[in-house]
């Protein structure tokens, strides 16, 4: 998802010049992709923590009232998995989903081992 946004006066962005009047565009896709925030924004890394916070589920007066069931359901689901099957390890290559609107994750290839 896109969107687009003209700014009134000339500015400049991360040494980016942007003249007023032209087009700017913002996307969504490109959340949590600053690697001088981020670090390496492709790791999976289940022990960040600290800001910068995931966006996610929004924030402060426009949080998704479902933020902390699903931060719930996440943890006890790997907390299963990992205890069951301790050995798991990767066995193939994460496939990213190319949509525009909902970008992520499409598949993880696990192998699942005691």
């Amino acid at each position: 998802m896109t969107y687009d946004r003209f700014p009134l006066e000339d500015v400049v962005v991360e040494d980016v010049e942007i003249p007023a009047g032209s087009t700017v565009a913002i996307s969504v896709r490109s959340a949590h992709r600053d690697e001088a925030v981020f670090g390496n924004p492709e790791r999976f890394d289940v022990s960040r923590t600290g800001e910068p916070r995931p966006l996610t589920f929004g924030g402060g007066a426009h949080a998704c009232i479902g933020l902390n069931v699903a931060r719930v359901e996440v943890q006890e689901t790997l907390r299963a998995l990992v205890e069951r099957f301790p050995a798991s390890h990767l066995s193939g290559d994460v496939e990213r989903s190319l949509d525009l609107t909902f970008p992520g994750v499409r598949r993880v290839p696990v192998t699942l081992a005691a």
